[in-house]
This record gives structure tokens, sequence and C-alpha cells, in this order.
């Protein structure tokens, strides 16, 4: 681990040495699950193509063709609606929020959006967020964190 401390120090890390301080550590989570491949977890050379490849390929989906703000306020006038339709009732609406951000998202990267009754969209929000969850959980971050730890012995982190 290293820790750098001020401005200056940040900055002479982060610009001037950025191939030293580039790259993520190895870890369990990230070759278990997903063998080093991915845009978020890989590293050096495979991360530089893949993200080449990653943007090249949505600039040809047409990503950046409509403007972010008009895909938000088109996605806010359906989150309105949503919001109308549950007038008379309390109701949580982190749900309808994290339905909202997803469709920006979808918006942008597959330029379209997806009814929030949507079952396949729905349910792959769930699955992320139950996968996001265990990560974040303490369990998750001690198998990243120790991951030669064997599993029976977790509980005694």
């Amino acid at each position: 681990m290293v820790v750098l401390v001020g401005y200056d120090c940040v900055k002479e890390a982060l610009l001037d040495h950025s191939d030293v301080f580039s790259t993520r550590g190895n870890t369990f989570f990230a070759k278990a699950m997903l063998k080093d491949y991915g845009v978020v977890l890989s590293n050096g050379e495979r991360w530089q193509q893949l993200r080449r490849f990653s943007l090249t390929t949505l600039r040809n989906f047409g990503m950046g063709k409509r403007g972010i703000a008009e895909r938000i306020q088109e996605e806010a006038q359906f989150l309105v609606d949503e919001f109308k339709k549950n007038r008379e009732n309390l109701f949580d609406p982190k749900d309808l929020l994290r339905l909202a951000v997803s469709n920006v998202i979808c918006s942008i990267v597959f330029g379209e959006r997806f009814d929030y009754e949507d079952e396949k969209f729905t349910n792959l929000l769930f699955l992320l967020r139950e996968i996001l969850e265990t990560i974040a959980s303490k369990w998750g971050i001690n198998i990243i964190v120790y991951p030669w730890t064997p599993p029976e012995n977790l509980h005694k982190l």
C-alpha cells in the first residue's frame, strides 16, 4: 500500500509517474470472478486495449450523439409520472430513483431506456445490487483483503 500526502506529491505520482501508479492490485475477486477481464478490474496493456475497444464500440453504437442533459430530462419526466401514480400513498422512492439513474446510463450506453415495469431490467438491477452488497459486506471485504484465508476462518477476522 502506498499513501500519498499533499497536492504536489499526489500530482507528481499521478501525472509524472502515471505508468507506475496506474495499475490496480490483484484481488481474489478479480481473478476468481472475472479472470482479470473487464474494463473495471483489468490492468496494464489489457486494460488499455479493452478501454480503446469499448469506447470505439460505444461510439459506433451512437454514444454521444444525443446530449446527456437531454437524456436526463427525458428520464426525469418518466420519474415524475411514476411519482404522480403514487401521489396518494407513502412510498420509498429509492427503487424508482435507482431505475431512473440506471435508465439514463442505459440510454447513454445502449441508446434506449427500459420501462420501470420491465421484468428483465428490474431483475438485472436486483442482481447487480445483490453482487455489490455482497462485495461491500464484511465477508466480501475480508475475502478481498485476506484472499488466502480459508472460508471457515473468516468469522475469526
